[in-house]
């Protein structure tokens, strides 16, 4: 494993062989500006996933939140930040700037264009492209990756009320079956109260 630049990693993360984190980045801006890789805690990086450091136009930040798992040559490009337990399947790679809120899943063999914001509680399927911003708690897949349903069983498993999962089911159905826009699904009460 080589561990390069300006990076902070914390307490209990199991870091496996030829890993490289905080090295250089590929942004054809960066002029070597002290910028950094910041990892969280409990989190295991596996066999050959690269993690590179931030850019000045980024935030000067790369950050990996706590109890993740990168899977086999995941590639994690300048100032993502990833949110907690989050999980990215083997040969995932995630483009500049992006944002994984929590308990995002992404698929192997997937790739996220760079600037993509996926919301929490999102499963990306495998092998699939995401080229814009996909909101929490549904599950996308497909080349342009669409949502296409809700990750109802994820939900349950982080023990969500049926009160909540009974409104993102509306919310969701307002936004993508019957036709509203976002202006006019935001008139209706979509509020969601998450049980932790």
């Amino acid at each position: 494993m080589v561990i390069n630049g300006h990076t902070r990693i914390g307490r209990d993360n199991q870091i496996y062989q030829f890993a490289s984190i905080g090295e250089v980045n590929q942004d054809l801006k960066y002029r070597g500006e002290p910028t950094q890789v910041i990892i969280g805690d409990r989190n295991l990086i596996r066999e050959s996933v690269t993690i590179h450091r931030g850019t000045t136009q980024g935030g000067n930040i790369t950050k990996i939140g706590n109890d993740n798992l990168l899977m086999i040559n995941t590639h994690v490009a300048h100032d993502c930040i990833i949110g907690d337990r989050c999980i990215i399947a083997n040969n995932g790679t995630l483009g500049g700037h992006v944002t994984l809120g929590d308990y995002v899943i992404i698929g192997g063999m997937s790739a996220v264009h760079q600037f993509c914001q996926i919301g929490s509680h999102v499963m990306v399927g495998g092998c699939s492209g995401v080229a814009q911003d996909v909101p929490p708690f549904v599950i996308a897949q497909g080349n342009h990756a669409t949502p296409y349903g809700l990750n109802i069983e994820g939900l349950k498993r982080r023990g969500f009320a049926k009160e909540d999962l009974h409104a993102i089911r509306n919310a969701y159905k307002i936004l993508y079956r019957n036709g509203k826009t976002l202006e006019e699904a935001r008139e209706r009460d979509c509020s969601i109260s998450r049980r932790q």
